[in-house]
């Protein structure tokens, strides 16, 4: 998948599927300052459940009023449509929600070293 900046979607670049690119990334790119530039970036609100249905809203908040731990939990799952954050709460991702996360993330994958991170895929899907 491509976006209308052509960058990729690094949910659908990890051929393994099995999170190297999503560790890779976060290893690399997303921290505390990335975290804050995310901050900066996203507006969306995060729909907090008491159930993994998503049919019992507990609550909502925008992204940057999350913890940090809520925010890697977060993205480290964007592919999942329901997280368990704790307890009995759950977050579920509409698309809008994982589009918005997804290409801010892309967008500071860009300005943090895009060739970079693109040798990296490539080396491991040889």
């Amino acid at each position: 998948n491509t976006f209308d900046n052509n960058s990729i979607d690094i949910l659908h670049i990890d051929i393994a599927n099995n999170g190297d690119v999503y560790e890779y990334v976060f290893n690399n790119y997303i921290n505390k300052n990335n975290l804050k530039e995310l901050d900066k970036i996203l507006i969306v609100e995060i729909n907090f459940y008491n159930d993994n249905k998503c049919e019992m809203k507990k609550k909502s908040t925008k992204f940057k009023n999350l913890t940090q731990n809520q925010k890697i939990l977060i993205m480290s799952n964007l592919n999942s449509k329901t997280i368990s954050m704790q307890d009995n709460i759950y977050v579920c991702l509409s698309q809008k929600n994982t589009n918005e996360i997804n290409n801010a993330i892309n967008n500071i994958i860009s300005n943090k070293g895009y060739e970079e991170f693109l040798k990296y895929v490539y080396k491991n899907i040889k």
